[in-house]
């Protein structure tokens, strides 16, 4: 038994705050099965969860390490991430008073399953599936948006999810993005300049100074993206069809939110 596999499931588990936030808004989902009581306890099934999303060993490694059948092990995995994924956190007032922009961007998580034409990305060279985050000025995740294929284009990915999110956002704050979501202004969407733009020629200065502002503001985002992928299985989980992957990068992100909570 690899005692760093030890330390790190150890770790898991004195973040009792994360764990214990997670119980209280599932608990009530939980307690609803019908049928036989599960013989792993909910706040087991949590730990074993947070460490599958973070170190993705082997479900094999996994029965060995927690004295667990492996296939229990993957049942419990997808059905406390669909639990995690589904948590509707509770609007912080304080917080949204506070809030002074939003930014938005997508990632693309590697897939091996479920390919076809437009899961292929020309621009990263694999098969995937893309994702859009918006956040906050205060480092919080706002929305979520589902798996598309890694072709389509960012903006049109901001397109179809625009019109869900728009009444769940503040519509007075800008949402700062990069250069793939140019000409949304209509959505309150503001980009750094183009050098051959006319804004931009007008005054150089004042164009150079305006990008490096925004960018600074927009890389809050890179870092919640950075965060995110610490969990190994998105960056190693390309054996994942597209449905799993997205329960999988909800529950994460989610569980990002918690432990910004917590802090």
């Amino acid at each position: 038994m690899n005692t760093s596999n030890l330390k790190s499931l150890n770790e898991i588990i004195n973040n009792q705050k994360l764990i214990y936030s997670i119980y209280a808004f599932i608990k009530s989902v939980y307690g609803n099965k019908r049928g036989r009581k599960y013989k792993v306890s909910l706040i087991y099934q949590i730990v074993i969860t947070i460490f599958k999303l973070r170190y993705n060993l082997p479900d094999r490694v996994l029965e060995g390490l927690l004295k667990i059948d492996h296939v229990t092990i993957s049942r419990i995995v997808q059905r406390i991430s669909l639990y995690i994924g589904n948590i509707k956190l509770p609007v912080d007032n304080k917080n949204e008073l506070n809030i002074e922009y939003y930014v938005v961007d997508t990632t693309t998580i590697r897939i091996g399953k479920s390919k076809n034409k437009k899961t292929y990305s020309g621009y990263k060279n694999y098969h995937g599936v893309k994702y859009q985050l918006i956040c906050d000025s205060e480092n919080k995740i706002k929305e979520i948006s589902r798996g598309y294929e890694a072709s389509i284009h960012d903006k049109k990915v901001f397109i179809k999810e625009y019109e869900e999110i728009r009444d769940r956002i503040n519509q007075e704050l800008e949402i700062l993005g990069d250069k793939a979501y140019v000409g949304l202004e209509k959505e309150n969407v503001k980009t750094s300049s183009k050098r051959n733009e006319i804004r931009y020629k007008k005054d150089k200065l004042k164009g150079k100074e305006d990008n490096k502002i925004l960018n600074k503001k927009r890389v809050k985002i890179e870092h919640i993206f950075a965060n995110i992928k610490n969990y190994r299985i998105l960056r190693y989980g390309n054996y994942y069809a597209k449905d799993k992957l997205n329960s999988l990068f909800k529950a994460i992100c989610v569980i990002y939110n918690l432990s910004k909570i917590e802090k």
